[in-house]
């Protein structure tokens, strides 16, 4: 897990266009999925944060080759993340499950 600034977010939230597939709220956490663009490209996400008060700050969770922003879901880790308080958002890298084929990843998956 690595911390991240909120304004550095909020900044991404404002360049970047956001297109939200879901949202569901359940026991103190909301959790949301959809996509932005990236340099052209569409980079899925899925985001869990406190439904009461602002968040600490924000969590930006990445993942390994074999894995995916599901992971994180499956694990329960956003939603532990959102009831202590944080905001937590976990991407699909490019080439990975709701990400799709990035056009940036050569034939070895290395962009």
């Amino acid at each position: 897990m690595v911390p991240t600034h909120d304004s550095a977010l909020e900044k991404m939230r404002l360049v970047r266009k956001r297109v939200r597939h879901s949202t569901s709220t359940a026991a103190g956490m909301e959790q949301s999925e959809g996509t932005i663009q990236v340099q052209g490209q569409s980079l899925f996400f899925r985001e869990a944060r406190p439904v009461s008060g602002q968040a600490h700050f924000s969590v930006l969770l990445l993942h390994g080759i074999r894995f995916s922003s599901e992971t994180w879901q499956n694990l329960g880790t956003l939603h532990r993340l959102a009831q202590a308080g944080y905001r937590a958002v976990a991407i699909d890298l490019p080439g990975t499950s709701g990400a799709g084929f990035w056009a940036g990843v050569g034939a070895s998956g290395k962009i």
